[in-house]
C-alpha cells in the first residue's frame, strides 16, 4: 500500500502504468540522481554537479519507489488521499502519458486545455504546456475529424467618398433610455463624414417625420447632403 493511494489507483486505469513508470524513472538518468538523493541524501561520487541536483530535488518526494512531484491545483482539495502529488514522468514516456490523456477513449480527444488540465492532474515534467500544445496539434484524429473554428471576418467595407462637409452624413438612433425630467427616450446622432462633427438631438418620441424634421434643420443650416448613411442603408 502506498501513501498517495488516489494518485496510485489513477496510474492502474491507463497506462503508463505505476510500475512503468518506476522502471523508466530509473532509467532517466537526471530522475535516477535526484531518486538516488531523495533516498540517500548523498550524492554520486561521479556526479560533478552537485548543487543542481539539490536543487531539482525540491518539490520531489518518493511515494515507496515512485517518484512524485508535488504540484497541486487549484480546486484541488489537499487531503491524505495524494492530492497534489503527480508521478515524475521521463522523456521517453510523455507521448504514452500525452496519449492517455487525449487519445484514449476515456479522454475522447479534448482541446488543448482540458487535455492540460487532465495531464497535470496526474503527471509532471519540464515543457508540459509545450508539449501537450504541439501533440493536440498534431493528432491525426482531431486533424481528420474536428472542425477548425472559422475566424468571423468583417463584412465587405463600403468606402464613402466625399469632396466636401456635409456632402455624407450618418443617421443614428439610440434608445429607448429611461426617461427623464424632460421625458426624453431616444436620441438622434447626426454626424458629418467628412469632418466628424456631430450633433445630438434629444427626442420623446422617434418617429419618421420627427427625424425628418430635424436633417431639414441640420441641411438648412450646413447644408444638404447628398448622401444619407443609416445602419447599413445608404439613401
Amino acid at each position: 500500500m502506498t501513501l498517495y493511494s488516489a494518485l496510485t489507483e489513477a496510474l492502474q486505469e491507463v497506462p503508463p502504468t505505476r510500475e512503468e513508470i518506476i522502471a523508466a524513472q530509473r532509467a532517466d538518468s537526471r530522475l535516477y540522481k535526484i531518486i538516488q538523493f531523495l533516498q540517500t541524501g548523498k550524492f554520486s561520487k561521479e556526479d560533478k554537479n552537485n548543487h543542481d541536483i539539490k536543487s531539482e530535488s525540491r518539490g520531489y518526494l518518493m511515494d515507496g519507489d515512485m517518484l512524485v512531484f508535488f504540484a497541486p491545483l487549484d480546486d484541488e482539495e489537499l487531503d491524505n488521499s495524494g492530492n497534489g502529488f503527480k508521478a515524475a514522468i521521463p522523456r521517453t514516456l510523455v507521448r504514452k502519458a500525452l496519449f492517455a490523456c487525449h487519445g484514449h477513449p476515456m479522454s475522447g480527444h479534448s482541446g488543448i486545455t482540458k487535455t492540460k488540465y487532465r495531464t497535470k492532474q496526474l503527471y509532471h515534467w519540464k515543457r508540459m504546456s509545450k508539449d501537450v500544445r504541439n501533440y493536440v496539434r498534431s493528432c491525426p484524429h482531431c486533424q481528420q475529424y474536428k472542425p477548425r473554428p472559422q475566424k468571423v471576418t468583417a463584412g465587405e467595407y463600403t468606402p464613402h467618398n466625399m469632396s466636401e462637409p456635409w456632402e455624407t452624413v450618418a443617421v443614428d438612433l439610440m434608445g429607448p433610455k429611461p426617461s427623464g425630467i424632460n421625458q426624453y427616450k431616444w436620441l438622434l446622432v447626426i454626424l458629418d463624414n467628412c469632418t466628424k462633427y456631430v450633433e445630438l438631438f434629444p427626442l420623446s418620441t422617434a418617429t419618421g417625420a420627427i427625424i425628418a424634421s430635424k436633417l431639414h434643420k441640420v441641411g438648412c443650416r450646413h447644408g444638404f447632403p447628398k448622401k444619407i448613411i443609416s445602419g447599413a442603408t445608404i439613401y
